[in-house]
Formats: structure tokens, C-alpha cells, sequence
């Protein structure tokens, strides 16, 4: 072959690469072209002699059907045939926990890609037989009725991806009693025609960690994630464009008990609650930032009724309320709300500071630090929402380290006064700050420009 051309883009020609369609091998190995030595197990011995490698295009119903107890399964990059749903556990095809690893590109996403084509689920974990089982590094879409099911069982879900899923309840995933773990994960543009677009959890303890819901949607509640009974924790986590035409425009958490932990929900539409609404639960947010979320009817950021609700450390600013009859036109509806300290709540649109501050560096954040008063303005930090600036304990029409001045006294203050010695005008205008923008012959030229203020038909 020419020595120029390199046919998989690795660096090398084809005339010295033994694998030249494969970028990532330019020697056969032990496994051959096109399947990497790796050691998933890293217990020295190479994955193509010990575990499943299933590359690209393959059927992968047909490489699990046979599969042994806690076999691994390594997915090339690329997209894969699917015939029929994987099912695993108790009285299931598969009885006992497998576990169904692909691969990543450079920033970790993954790129080993499974469309269900409208069959039912892409996996079914039942029962306690199915435990132990792990789904890690794979794009799923395409499932009518949740791409992942998982009742009594708790498979681990890992940096996966899920897109454009639909179901009646969680398109992404269905969880009965379930207390998975799922870290990592994508979901996006997934479909409920009832509660929970992407997300449906019942009866379990589940944790979420470090995931993005992003333009999920449910016809009933919960555009992105539905906490019923049980209990559930979400951490780190962001929730984007979400959308629900009842309870909760990202999540709704009823009959329930939830810790939301360092969240961030911005842009969700809900008819109540923009961004979460909350109904006979207990609910816990902390550290979580609320902002830009929409409801139609009541509690433009959260919809907080008939249960108790905790904010600490919580940003909460520029959410609204579509429906201006509503006797909901704010931040929060409901009762029962326990205010844990260090939150800023807002119904205008001015941002709240950043409530992680340690402007002293002890270790303790300036909103709960009443040991520290790094202004010595003699407010502590911990009551002190301007810690930098001696002269104010609020930020004020101009913020902190501006003084709230109004020179001029006409009611408008220095920060916002491009004539801040002029008691007659905000805006220099034409003349300028000092002079008024008077037009004595109504002529259209001001006075200060006319050189014949008293007649209409000359300037001059």
C-alpha cells in the first residue's frame, strides 16, 4: 500500500499498521484487530480470553441470551443490533446478575450505542436474582414502555445515556422497590404520557447521582423525575427545559421522602411548582440553585403543600408565575416550610450571591459563620449579606462595594444616574447633564442647539 495514506487516522500508514481500519491498534495483540487487549476485571488476565467481547453491529440479544452468572460483557464502540429485550433475575431468561459495560470517547461519554427500536424495555432486572447486575457506558433510545425496568432489584446504572425513550411512567426508568444506584447519567428528550418523564421511582430507595435531565416531558407529573412512597436522595445534579402539565415541572415528590442535595433546576415548566413541586412528603433541599422556572398556576419555583419542607443554603430568584390571578405569585405555596438557614429567596430577578462563599477561609461558609466578620463592619458574616464591604450589610439598589447615593436627591440613585448632579434628568439627552432639553418654539431642535429659540422657522 502507499506509505501516505493511513486509513484509520492513528498515525501511521497502512504499510507499518497490522490493524489499519482500527485507530486504536496498530498490532494484532492477542485479541486482533478491531477488539482491544484491555483488562476490564484488571485482574491480569486480557478481557477477549475471559470475558464477552461483543463487537460493533452484533445482535447483542443473541451474545447475552447464553450468559453465565456475573459475565461480563464488553460493547464495542458503535451501534448494535437489538431483537429482544435482555431480561434478568427471578424467573427470567437470564437468572442471575450479568453486567454490560461499553466505551467511552476522550471526555467520557459514552459510545457504544443500543436503539431499542420500539420494543418494551432494553433490559428487565426482577427480584433479588438479578442483584449485583451493572449497565455502564452505553447510549439507549428508542424504548416504547422504559428502556431500563427494574422491580425488587437494583442494578447499578452507570454513565449511560438515555434519549428519546416514552412510556406511561418513567421512559427512562421504571423503578419498583427498587435501590439502585445510578451515577453518572444522561437524560434527554424522554417521554411520559403520564407522571415521570424520565425517572419513575415507587416503594425504593434509589440514589442519583451527579445526572443531567434535560427536555423531559410528562403529560401528568414530574417532567423529569416522580418520587413516589419510599424514599429517594439526588445529588449534584442539574435538571434543564424540563416539562410537566401538572405537579412539578422537573420533579414531583409525593407521599415520599426526599434529600435534594446541591441541584441545580433552571428553565422547567410546571402548572405547579415551576420547578418542584412537593405533596404529603418530607422533603430536604439543600445547597440546591432555583432560578428561571416557570409555573402556570402556583409556586414559581416550588409548589410546597401538604407535607415538610426544609431549605438550607438554597438560592432561590427570577421565577415566575404565568397566571398573574394566582394567589401564588412567587417563590413558595404551601405550609409547613422550615427555613435551615443561610437561603436567599427572591421574587425579582436580582441574583442571589453565591451562598458558598468562605471569604475568611475557616472552613465555614460566610451565611452560617457568626465567628467571623471579615468587613469589621461589626455585623458577622452569617447576617451579613454584603461580608466584603464595611459599609453595607445588604447589596441595596447598587450592590455590594457601591454606596446606595442619590446625589442629586431626585429619587434615582448614583449607580443608575448618568447625571448624578442634576436634580432634572437621569440621561444627559441632548444638552447634556446641567441643562434642560427645552424647545421653547416647539421646532424640533432643543434650545441649547437653537440660536432663535423664539421662532419656529429659524435656527440661525
Amino acid at each position: 500500500p502507499n506509505e501516505a495514506i493511513d486509513s484509520d487516522g492513528d498515525g501511521i500508514g497502512d504499510n507499518a499498521d497490522a490493524c489499519p481500519q482500527d485507530g486504536n491498534k496498530s498490532e494484532i495483540g492477542v485479541c486482533g484487530c478491531g477488539i482491544p487487549d484491555s483488562d476490564y476485571n484488571q485482574n491480569g488476565v486480557i478481557d477477549c480470553l475471559e470475558n464477552t467481547v461483543v463487537p460493533a453491529g452484533a445482535d447483542l440479544s443473541s451474545y447475552v441470551a447464553n450468559a453465565e452468572p456475573y459475565e461480563v460483557f464488553i460493547l464495542m464502540p458503535g451501534e448494535f443490533e437489538f431483537s429482544q429485550t435482555i431480561l434478568v433475575g427471578d424467573n427470567q431468561a437470564i437468572p442471575h446478575p450479568i453486567t454490560i459495560t461499553g466505551q467511552t470517547d476522550q471526555d467520557g461519554n459514552p459510545t457504544s450505542m443500543i436503539d431499542v427500536g420500539g420494543l418494551t424495555h432494553f433490559a428487565y432486572f426482577n427480584g433479588s436474582g438479578a442483584d449485583g447486575s451493572v449497565l455502564q457506558n452505553l447510549q439507549i433510545r428508542g424504548a416504547s414502555d422504559s428502556a431500563v425496568r427494574a422491580s425488587n432489584s437494583s442494578p447499578s446504572i452507570i454513565n449511560c445515556t438515555f434519549t428519546d425513550n416514552s412510556s406511561s411512567f418513567g421512559a427512562g426508568l421504571r423503578l419498583f422497590a427498587s435501590n439502585s444506584e445510578v451515577t453518572d447519567c444522561v437524560f434527554e428528550n424522554n417521554t411520559a404520557t403520564s407522571n415521570g418523564g424520565a425517572v419513575y421511582t415507587l416503594n425504593g430507595s434509589p440514589i442519583v447521582t451527579n445526572c443531567h435531565f434535560d427536555n423531559n416531558e410528562a403529560d401528568g407529573s414530574g417532567g423529569a423525575v416522580i418520587v413516589l412512597s419510599g424514599s429517594c436522595n439526588i445529588t449534584g445534579s442539574t435538571f434543564t427545559s424540563n416539562r410537566a402539565d401538572s405537579y412539578g415541572g422537573a420533579c414531583w415528590i409525593a407521599s415520599a421522602t426526599a434529600q435534594i442535595s446541591d441541584c441545580i433546576f433552571t428553565g422547567n415548566n410546571g402548572r405547579n411548582g415551576g420547578a418542584c413541586a412537593v405533596t404529603s412528603a418530607t422533603v430536604t433541599f439543600s445547597g440546591c440553585r432555583i432560578n428561571d422556572n416557570n409555573a402556570s398556576s402556583a409556586g414559581s419555583g416550588l409548589a410546597l403543600g401538604n407535607g415538610n419542607v426544609t431549605l438550607t443554603e438554597c438560592a432561590l430568584w427570577c421565577n415566575t408565575v404565568s397566571n398573574a390571578s394566582s394567589q401564588a405569585i412567587g417563590v413558595l405555596f404551601g405550609p409547613n416550610y422550615v427555613d435551615g438557614g443561610c437561603n436567599c429567596i427572591k421574587s425579582d430577578c436580582e441574583v442571589c450571591p453565591d451562598l458558598s462563599l468562605d471569604s475568611d477561609g475557616d472552613g465555614t461558609k460566610d451565611c452560617v459563620d457568626c465567628d467571623s466578620d471579615t468587613d469589621e463592619d461589626g455585623t458577622p458574616d452569617c447576617n451579613d449579606s454584603c461580608p466584603n464591604d464595611p459599609d453595607k450589610v445588604v447589596p441595596g439598589g447598587c450592590g455590594c462595594g457601591f454606596a446606595d447615593t442619590d446625589t442629586d436627591e431626585d429619587g434615582t440613585l448614583d449607580c443608575n444616574d448618568n447625571c448624578p448632579n442634576d436634580s432634572n434628568k437621569t440621561e444627559a439627552g441632548i444638552c447634556g447633564c446641567g441643562n434642560t432639553d427645552t424647545d421653547s418654539d416647539s421646532d424640533g431642535t432643543p434650545d441649547c442647539n437653537d440660536n432663535c429659540p423664539q421662532d419656529p422657522n429659524k435656527t440661525q
